[in-house]
């Protein structure tokens, strides 16, 4: 047999589940009506309240007969293989082990109620308890094969049948049946409005600033320039980290504001002119000052030594 993964299994925080579902019930041989043991058909809803804990009602009916022959107090007897209704409700708390992986464990615990409506007879109702355990096997994103195996601790309160019977009836229930998921959303931890499924840093809350916000993860220095963005001016633009105004995070394209850019500026940090490729000239004389030997007298142009 072949299993397949399915990347989007999970139990869903605040889903509500429905369950169709048949099976088996057993009953013990010491109750106040012996019954046949019979198919188990029924149903569960069920609200997921955190990815581990959740509540679920299960109602179920078995159409039987009387395993044997009893009088009633009225002294009405009562043959065997007597048509019989056995109904039953329990409200449970559920404890998932797994709840983010395809195939998920459970413990179930919880009481309820039990009926038993004979055929020409008043109908018994008693309380009982019921534990057991479960799994799901997710096979979509919102449905999962599910089995459910419960010791059911039948509790003889009234005797409607005229069998002394015993106080407590240990019947067994197995069943199998389809879990549909409803609504919610897929497991939180770090509360970041992200599912654990689509989060990068399932642990690490996001830091929800416009800036890659959907994988989860924080970015603490959105434009990678090793200036954290709540010191950055411009925390989505990196600094150039020419030597000029660095810690602000902010790049400078243009140091000296002189229209050229500094990757074309020979002078980028001081204000110079286009024809000198952004080096000034103080004096004017045509000679930019970085190769101007006097760069604040102007070259006397008389033909010696003018390029000085």
């Amino acid at each position: 047999m072949t299993f397949f993964a399915y990347a989007g299994a999970e139990i869903k925080v605040r889903s509500v589940d429905v369950t169709p579902f048949m099976g088996v019930y057993f009953y013990q041989d010491n109750m106040y009506v012996n019954l046949d043991d019979r198919a188990h058909f029924g149903g569960r809803l069920g609200y997921n309240i955190t990815e581990n804990w959740g509540i679920e009602a299960t109602g179920g009916h078995v159409d039987t007969e009387t395993s044997e022959e009893f009088t009633t107090p009225g002294g009405r007897f009562i043959p065997a293989n007597t048509d019989a209704d056995f109904w039953t409700f329990h409200l449970d708390a559920l404890y998932n082990f797994f709840p983010e992986d395809q195939v998920n464990p459970y413990l179930a615990l919880g009481g309820g109620a039990y009926n038993i409506d004979v055929q020409h007879m008043d109908s018994n109702i008693d309380p009982l308890l019921n534990y057991g355990f479960g799994i799901k096997y997710f096979l979509l994103e919102w449905v999962a094969f599910r089995i459910d195996a419960r010791h059911i601790l039948a509790i003889n309160e009234i005797d409607n049948f005229g069998s002394a019977g015993d106080d407590l009836h240990n019947n067994l229930t197995f069943d199998a049946g389809l879990n549909f998921s409803l609504w919610g959303e897929g497991a939180d931890r770090d509360k970041d409005g992200i599912p654990n499924k689509k989060d990068a840093c399932p642990d690490v809350p996001e830091d929800k600033d416009g800036f890659e916000d959907i994988d989860g993860c924080p970015d603490l220095d959105n434009d990678k320039d090793g200036i954290e963005d709540i010191k950055d001016k411009c925390p989505n633009e990196a600094e150039d980290k020419d030597g000029f105004e660095d810690e602000d995070g902010c790049p400078d394209p243009d140091n000296d504001k002189d229209g050229i850019l500094d990757v074309d500026d020979k002078c980028p940090n001081d204000f110079g002119l286009k024809e000198f490729n952004g080096c000034p000239d103080r004096d004017g004389d045509g000679i930019y000052d970085l190769v101007d030997k006097c760069p604040d007298d102007p070259e006397d142009k008389d033909g010696f030594e003018d390029e000085d």
